[in-house]
């Protein structure tokens, strides 16, 4: 995995149709955390689960066709974050060792990933030793607020977990790269510096392991739109934390152990299924930075997106929008805005939709700013030797 990007997405159909439309020259630079969540009531509600003999089983295999279709081939990291430690299909499998057996026959490269939060479960533990090594391509391990915050204030304490870790599961730390997921990052009181003075005991303390590479993952956006743009019909920006939090460690570490890594534009808290009352918005990356279009509750219009035709328009007024001819997402946004008729009828979408054209937009940018950053760095170590 050499990309130079992480990016933790839902395995849902909106986020996989963003990363199907993505150029080849950005997709090969990106690293993917598939998170799966257990089914909603909306889910278990619906047809296909309630007609199977083994839903658990029917609803993972499609998420995981799904990834497969989206992600062909390639390597992919899977995670089950939300399901109970102990959580089983139908068969009496583990549901992590059974979803790296269906990602790995069909014929993706299978990264399981260790949730350091979940090791004091003999449940977890041995579902992950049962992973046959035919399917591993690697591991991730991934470091909670617990890890990050409080165990590593303690060095001993902390590496002794990290290689009983590694010990246990049989793991060469060169084949292993380090996750440090500082998750929802919207509250103020969460400051740049502290993130960052963080990360750097963190990947000190380690640095003896020899892992593969650090990267450091968080959202800036709130659960809610209101919370990044108090007043409806507005726009606002946010800063992205987690990308100049990379970049002050870029100043610190070599590039080959340093990697971005985000939750592409949905925190940790979001849900698979909005409320009725979502507001339209368009959440468009820009350097450092998210600008936030925010419209109003759907329910003004009758529970129709209708709103996005004006907030897309604002959009494309705006200093920030890069052209139709950027990415897919931003292709789909300028339709919008100019109201182009699409099998006679304007297109406007739901909460879903829009959260696919955002996220392929955000990944297309993320990796062409990752590579500009690294330009100027490299500007400035030759100027050094002048």
């Amino acid at each position: 995995m050499s990309g130079a990007h992480v990016s933790i997405l839902k395995a849902n159909e909106n986020e996989l149709k963003a990363i199907q439309h993505l150029d080849e020259n950005i997709s090969e630079k990106l690293n993917i955390l598939f998170e799966v969540d257990p089914p909603s009531e909306r889910s278990v509600d619906c047809k296909y689960m309630k007609e199977s003999e083994t839903p658990i089983m029917t609803y993972l295999d499609r998420k995981i066709t799904g990834v497969c279709k989206s992600w062909p081939k390639k390597p992919v990291m899977i995670d089950g974050f939300k399901w109970p430690h102990d959580a089983r299909v139908e068969s009496g499998e583990h549901v992590i060792p059974y979803m790296v057996s269906c990602l790995a026959k069909m014929g993706n490269l299978v990264i399981p990933v260790i949730g350091y939060d979940r090791l004091e479960s003999i449940e977890y533990k041995l579902a992950l030793k049962t992973i046959p090594e035919s399917h591993i391509y690697g591991w991730c391990l991934r470091l909670d607020g617990t890890a990050i915050h409080e165990d590593s204030a303690e060095p001993d304490f902390f590496l002794d977990n990290i290689q009983n870790i590694l010990d246990e599961l049989n793991i060469d730390p060169r084949e292993c790269h380090v996750l440090l997921d500082f998750a929802d990052l919207s509250v103020a009181t969460t400051s740049v510096s502290d993130i960052f003075e963080k990360s750097c005991r963190v990947i000190r303390l380690l640095a003896g392991f020899c892992f593969k590479y650090y990267a450091v993952c968080g959202c800036s956006l709130p659960s809610s739109i209101d919370k990044a743009v108090t007043q409806k019909d507005t726009t606002g920006s946010v800063l992205r934390k987690e990308m100049l939090v990379y970049q002050m460690l870029r100043s610190e570490f070599p590039a080959d152990i340093i990697k971005s890594g985000d939750y592409g534009v949905r925190g940790p808290t979001s849900t698979e299924h909005p409320s009725r009352h979502t507001n339209g918005k368009i959440r468009y990356t820009t350097e450092l930075h998210f600008f936030i279009v925010r419209g109003h509750s759907v329910q003004i219009d009758g529970g129709t997106f209708i709103q996005m035709h004006d907030l897309s328009e604002n959009l494309l007024g705006s200093e920030y929008f890069l052209g139709e001819n950027f990415s897919w997402g931003d292709k789909n946004i300028a339709s919008c805005g100019k109201r182009e008729k699409i099998k006679g009828r304007t297109k406007t979408g739901n909460a879903g939709t829009w959260i696919g054209f955002d996220t392929n937009h955000h990944l297309t940018f993320v990796i062409q700013e990752i590579e500009e950053f690294e330009r100027k760095i490299k500007v400035r170590e030759l100027v050094k030797t002048l």
